[in-house]
């Protein structure tokens, strides 16, 4: 008898399960172990599928965060070309004032990591009191501080999320556990009603399936 691999997700415990507990419900001397086999797989089913249900929330979350960032990039990509126009073609003390390490190091991080640089550069601007960057404030400002809060959002969300399904999949993995040692028990407790009989034994408990395997 063997049972699924440790690494193996809550979709092939589950269809174990099924599997045993069919086995066992075909042979008198295992009926009895059949309601525990299906407490312990419709728990496990319950939990898996409430991580599920933010499958498609977290996509579409992940999403927007990746837009946020590319629009993010583009801001601050278009900041820096006119930074060096405002000092006259080349990159002087506007640019180097915005972009004290170039506008890569800028554009460099992605996703949510995204957010921080950009309100970085945002706070440098709103902080100065140089006359030859007031013009240049002006002018980005307002679409700077737009994008801060539709970034924010959009990374707030997704961080909601992320911690609503860690806690999820928290529970869904001691499930798992829980699923396991029944797996574990129940092996115990069909070689001591079938002592001797390897044929019996496998006969009630399914062989575990190779990924792929239908």
């Amino acid at each position: 008898m063997r049972k699924y691999p440790n690494t193996a997700g809550s979709d092939v415990r589950i269809g174990y399960g099924i599997d045993l507990a069919e086995g066992a419900n075909s042979f008198e001397k295992t009926q009895d172990l059949v309601p525990e086999i299906n407490e312990k797989n419709e728990q496990l089913e319950t939990a898996a599928a409430e991580t599920n249900k933010l499958m498609y929330p977290l996509a579409r979350a992940r999403a927007v965060v990746r837009v946020e960032s590319f629009h993010s990039d583009k801001i601050l990509q278009r900041m820096g070309a006119a930074a060096q126009v405002a000092d006259g073609g080349r990159r002087g003390p506007v640019f180097n004032y915005v972009f004290e390490d170039g506008v890569s190091v800028a554009v460099e991080p992605h996703g949510m990591q995204q957010l921080p640089m950009l309100q970085k550069v945002t706070g440098k601007l709103q902080a100065t009191n140089r006359p030859d960057l007031k013009t240049f404030a002006d002018q980005w400002l307002p679409e700077l501080n737009a994008r801060i809060t539709t970034f924010s959002k959009a990374v707030d969300a997704l961080k909601t999320l992320l911690e609503q399904h860690d806690a999820l999949f928290a529970t869904e993995k001691a499930r798992r556990d829980e699923h396991a040692l029944m797996i574990d028990k129940m092996a115990g407790i069909v070689r001591s009603r079938f002592p001797n009989d390897r044929a019996q034994q496998d006969a009630v408990f399914p062989a575990p399936r190779s990924p792929g395997k239908r």
